[in-house]
């Protein structure tokens, strides 16, 4: 096995010196820098984890904890996180509460057991409080908890709602109904609100809601007591892309064609959301920046990768050749990460952010530049890091912050002007 000492004899530097180039310390000349990662190239050695964390007193492990590991939203974002972490020297360990606040409970407590250097927990509906995780720095991502006990980083659910309900009003559209997630989930009630914010004030109001679980069958159930209504309506916004492919089903068990009949849209863009028929409309949520200011919550800016080899490449929050798609705006409290807040203060983790390969201007939103990666592609294009000590005293927001980032409105084939005998001036 190769060690640290071979290493430096190869470069022809201390082991001292070989030692922070390997931790990632800022105070190395870049020459002596260059010797050491060039000599750790060669002989194929990488640092040793359980020693790096025995030093540390702590482990080189970030735990994440989600509702359910059956949602693909949750595992795109446990892809992200594992793809910032591996470019660490850390390994994620995944843990569901399936949606059980004592769930949650215990496997936060069994997570505090082995000593994590980090946690990203994503609480269930009826989460009102987390345990005290002592020195070990905790993220709440994607739903915010009542009082905001921790740093959160989440979508701008509201504004992302609002510009769908728009599109769709946009399109001649008045009934539409909103299938909304389950009460007392933040990211669902956010998302109703913009719904509501842009259809209360309507002369015929707002259409039929309908509240329950992101899942398929919510939106399956959801859709047959929407189409058995004496006036159906003529557009659905789901709260989910899981809910909007359930009311697909639906609506081609009835026999009605989307969007010819029916126009549907969702909420995630996860990857299936493109493959569907037809492809669904949808607002997408920039996961890869969510897991990004996650860690950068928990670990500091990311530092180069230790032997200087580059970074594992990861899926860009980027469209599919075909999407029409609209940068949203987003408000939320500065945060030390840097975030758009609500003077809006420029994200510069969201400038390599991008859209698809055909973009135009869509409800009023501004595009972001083309991208030729495709969703399933591999290629990250994150802004260079700043060194950091990974070893060092791990950072505590000195009070909860939250970052709220923009959403994306995606505009595929499911959604079109309502039939002829059903607009409403």
């Amino acid at each position: 096995m190769v060690r640290l000492s071979d290493v430096a004899a190869r470069a022809g530097v201390s082991m001292g010196s070989a030692s922070r180039v390997v931790n990632g310390h800022p105070g190395v000349r870049p020459e002596i820098r260059e010797r050491v990662r060039t000599a750790a190239r060669e002989l194929g050695y990488r640092p040793d984890p359980l020693a790096q964390g025995l030093r540390a007193r702590r482990s080189r492990l970030v735990t994440l904890v989600v509702p359910d590991i059956t949602n693909p939203f949750f595992a795109e974002l446990a892809r992200e996180l594992e793809l910032d972490c591996a470019a660490r020297g850390y390994q994620l360990v995944l843990r569901n509460s399936m949606e059980s606040p004592a769930t949650e409970y215990d496997a936060l407590l069994s997570a505090l057991d082995h000593r994590p250097s980090g946690i990203v927990v994503v609480p269930t509906a009826g989460t009102t409080a987390l345990p005290a995780t002592g020195d070990v720095p905790l993220v709440v991502c994607d739903r915010r908890l009542p009082g905001g006990a921790a740093p959160t980083v989440v979508s701008d659910n509201r504004q992302g709602a609002s510009a769908a309900t728009a599109y769709l009003m946009g399109l001649g559209h008045r009934r539409i109904a909103c299938l909304a997630g389950p009460p007392g989930v933040h990211a669902a009630d956010e998302r109703l609100a913009g719904y509501l914010a842009l259809t209360g004030g309507t002369p015929e109001g707002h259409g039929p809601v309908v509240r329950g679980p992101f899942d398929y069958a919510t939106g399956q159930r959801a859709a047959r007591e929407l189409l058995d209504l004496d006036r159906p309506p003529t557009a659905i916004l789901a709260g989910s892309d899981q809910q909007a492919i359930g009311v697909l089903h639906a609506c081609l068990n009835r026999g009605l064609r989307v969007p010819d009949d029916i126009s549907v849209c969702g909420f995630d863009a996860i990857a299936l959301s493109a493959l569907t028929s037809p492809a669904l409309t949808t607002v997408r949520q920039p996961v890869r920046r969510i897991a990004a200011r996650a860690m950068e919550f928990l670990l500091g800016p990311r530092p180069p990768d230790p032997a200087g080899f580059p970074a594992p490449a990861g899926a860009d929050d980027c469209a599919g050749a075909g999407d029409s798609v609209g940068a949203r705006d987003s408000a939320g409290a500065r945060g030390s990460t840097g975030a758009r807040d609500s003077t809006g203060a420029a994200d510069s983790a969201g400038a390599s952010d991008s859209a698809g390969a055909r973009d135009s201007t869509v409800a009023g939103s501004s595009t972001r530049a083309a991208d030729p990666s495709a969703p399933h592609s591999d290629v990250r294009n994150a802004p260079a890091p700043h060194p950091a000590e990974p070893d060092a005293d791990l950072p505590h927001p000195a009070a909860p912050v939250l970052v709220s980032l923009p959403t994306e409105l995606v505009v595929r084939a499911s959604c079109a002007p309502p039939p002829e005998g059903t607009r409403t001036p």
